[in-house]
């Protein structure tokens, strides 16, 4: 299985809502130069870079950047009942972030990876 992060097809349509407005605007202007499209493009895909940036760092702290002995506890405690109740209940797969973090709080298993979480999300 392939962790996500965050940038799949639900992102690339966020992205063209956010800039069909602007965009659109600036083609019946006659504006399509590329310090216009770039001054278009860039706001709203920084703030989404930002948010993915934030998703590929927790998947990493949970799946990818761990031994195969961590990997195993983590698979074994998103078995879980509860954890399941959480992931069912807080869970999107476009929107991965607010489900980490609520693991990392409400879940003693997972708390001890709230200071590298945090360190990794802070500072993202």
């Amino acid at each position: 299985a392939k962790p996500t992060t965050g940038g799949g097809i639900g992102p690339g349509f966020r992205q063209i809502k956010g800039i069909l407005k602007p965009l659109s605007e600036a083609i019946k202007a006659n504006a399509l130069n590329e310090k216009q499209l770039h001054k278009i493009t860039n706001k709203h895909f920084m703030a989404m870079k930002k948010d993915q940036d934030k998703a590929r760092a927790l998947r990493n702290l949970l799946v990818s950047d761990t031994t195969d002995k961590e990997l195993n506890k983590h698979f074994t405690n998103f078995a879980r009942e509860d954890v399941l109740e959480l992931i069912n209940e807080i869970g999107d797969i476009e929107k991965p972030v607010p489900l980490g973090l609520a693991l990392i709080k409400k879940v003693p298993a997972f708390r001890r990876l709230a200071l590298r979480a945090g360190t990794r999300l802070m500072f993202r």
